[in-house]
């Protein structure tokens, strides 16, 4: 499903869009490694406080409807 990953921490968002298989559930850890350019999770470590830079918390899930059609959005929380 078409998909909109919202990487945040206190300081910086970052927003990317992917296809994913399934949908995570809220609280559910993910690996955000597998989904976002090496450049943006770089630039979004920095500005973490304290953060690995591997896992994220799927925070909040909300399904949206645009011109293309249907889509999900992910609010991941990127710090530990």
């Amino acid at each position: 499903m078409k998909t909109k990953l919202i990487l945040s921490n206190h300081s910086r968002s970052v927003e990317h869009w992917d296809d994913l298989p399934i949908i995570p559930r809220m609280k559910e850890w993910i690996n955000v490694t597998d989904f976002i350019p090496n450049r943006e999770l770089t630039e979004l470590k920095f500005s973490a406080n304290c953060w690995s830079g591997e896992k994220g918390v799927v925070d909040v899930v909300e399904y949206r409807k645009n011109n293309d059609g249907v889509y999900a959005e992910l609010l991941v929380w990127c710090e530990d």
